[in-house]
């Protein structure tokens, strides 16, 4: 941002002024006239001791100002002037700084252009600040402090670019606003009776906006048929669905999920959607009928990156948005494996890259509004087992603990003959069903998964392993 106006220091420090909660996550030196620089100096220590301003905002005198400034060594320290000289050059500067009227810019586009200057100004000084961390280690790396000290560059630059710009303190446990629970209504119902009770901490059924879930399964085991599965499920509930590939381009999956929407064998797909025509009496039909049945169906829509981070995503949700006019509801990301990071975190770093990348899907979930679902890879360890748990991540075990859900999928060589899975609950946030499973039909002609009988319970399942075993 350093081509903006010359004004524009004079506006920041007016705005933070009748924005006091912005002291916290703006340094001096951001400020590039030095004026302003000593302004802002004086009245944030001034608020840091008396919670107030040394000037009224609305009627601005320089009064209270001048004498703070007698017994500031910044604002004398031109050794070419007198001490009186410059305070009296510091006060003339402060005047002209407060005939700026920033009453005369639309207050929504001065709040995000000032939190735009500060995003920026901190970011630019994490990325100088990792510099000069690693420069004064470059001749103390040794291979047993190398991790270490990229580690400590790396949260330079993630304490700098993930900060607070508001004045939320909390809810009050004696506001009774404060205990409303989600209503079942609000709630995004996925098709499967025990997935949405797993998913929802009371049981009452269904996603929570703001959460985050993780399907965990080996390389391909059929994690995107699961995410197409839930993303369609929830358009049908009448969700809007974002679902962002990083793997199959959009008509890919649409054939498997338009296999289920419309019956139409996955086989002959073809034959059916590269007529167009055909394809639209197709999906008018599919609409009226649901339209008449059912309530309103929902959006879905799927774009595809070569590659992507979570700040991708959140640009997406808000582009859709606005595009459509709709509210995103679900956030479908197939999957979390390939997502690059925004701190360039490679690949080399495993654990921090992934667990990065999760505590970032998990913000974005929390400050869209939306239920965040993707998948991650096992470790190859668990590959081919009936039974899996949190150990078979691996170096990505990170991803657990910003993590609302996590459920593994499972489907052994003799399971996949019998087109049979289950679902393992490895994690779900404030509910009893960790370690239950259930058990899911799929039709690999139309892609369709159908949710089979009641959940097992680990005792059952021991039960059960135990008797197919004699």
């Amino acid at each position: 941002m350093d081509n903006r106006t010359p004004n524009f220091d004079n506006i920041v420090v007016l705005y933070v002024c009748k924005e006091p909660i912005l002291f916290s996550v703006i340094d001096d030196d951001f400020f590039k006239n030095k004026h302003v620089r000593y302004l802002y100096m004086l009245c944030k220590e001034f608020y840091k001791n008396f919670k107030t301003i040394p000037f009224d905002v609305d009627n601005r005198t320089t009064e209270q100002i001048e004498e703070l400034a007698w017994n500031n060594d910044n604002i004398k320290g031109d050794s070419n002037l007198s001490e009186k000289e410059n305070v009296g050059n510091f006060i003339t500067n402060v005047k002209n700084i407060f005939t700026t009227d920033i009453n005369k810019y639309e207050h929504k586009w001065l709040q995000e252009t000032v939190q735009m200057w500060i995003h920026w100004e901190n970011s630019q000084k994490g990325y100088k600040l990792a510099i000069a961390h690693s420069n004064a280690n470059r001749n103390n790396v040794k291979p047993d402090n190398v991790a270490k000290i990229i580690k400590e560059c790396q949260d330079i630059i993630v304490s700098r670019t993930s900060i607070i710009i508001d004045d939320d303190i909390g809810d009050d446990f004696m506001n009774a606003e404060s205990h409303v629970q989600t209503a079942p209504e609000n709630l995004v119902n996925c098709g499967f009776r025990n997935i949405n009770a797993w998913a929802c901490e009371d049981g009452t059924g269904g996603f929570e906006s703001g959460t985050l879930t993780i399907l965990v399964g080996e390389s391909n085991i059929g994690k995107s048929i699961w995410l197409g599965n839930l993303s369609y499920n929830m358009m049908m509930a009448g969700k809007n669905v974002l679902l962002v590939s990083l793997e199959m381009r959009a008509h890919k999956i649409y054939k498997r999920i338009g296999a289920n929407a419309f019956n139409i064998r996955v086989s002959d797909y073809i034959n059916s959607s590269n007529n167009v025509e055909s394809m639209a009496s197709i999906i008018n039909d599919f609409q009226k009928q649901h339209q008449k049945e059912l309530a309103p169906i929902g959006m879905l829509r799927t774009k595809k990156f070569a590659s992507a981070t979570p700040n991708t995503i959140k640009a997406l949700i808000k582009r859709v948005e606005e595009a459509t006019g709709k509210k995103v509801h679900v956030c479908v990301i197939d999957y979390l494996t390939e997502m690059q990071s925004d701190y360039g975190i490679t690949l080399d770093q495993m654990y921090n890259l992934h667990k990065q990348n999760t505590s970032d899907l998990a913000r974005i979930a929390e400050e869209d509004d939306v239920a965040m679902i993707t998948a991650h890879q096992l470790k190859i360890k668990g590959y081919g087992l009936s039974d899996l748990d949190l150990t078979m991540l691996g170096e990505s075990s990170g991803i657990i603990h910003r993590t609302d859900n996590i459920w593994a999928i499972i489907q052994t060589p003799e399971m996949k003959i019998a087109r049979q899975y289950h679902l393992k609950n490895l994690k779900s946030r404030d509910n009893g069903w960790k370690d239950y499973r259930q058990e899911f039909r799929i039709d690999y002609d139309h892609m369709r998964l159908t949710e089979i009988g009641d959940m097992l319970s680990p005792g059952d399942f021991s039960i059960q392993q135990e008797e197919f075993k004699r």
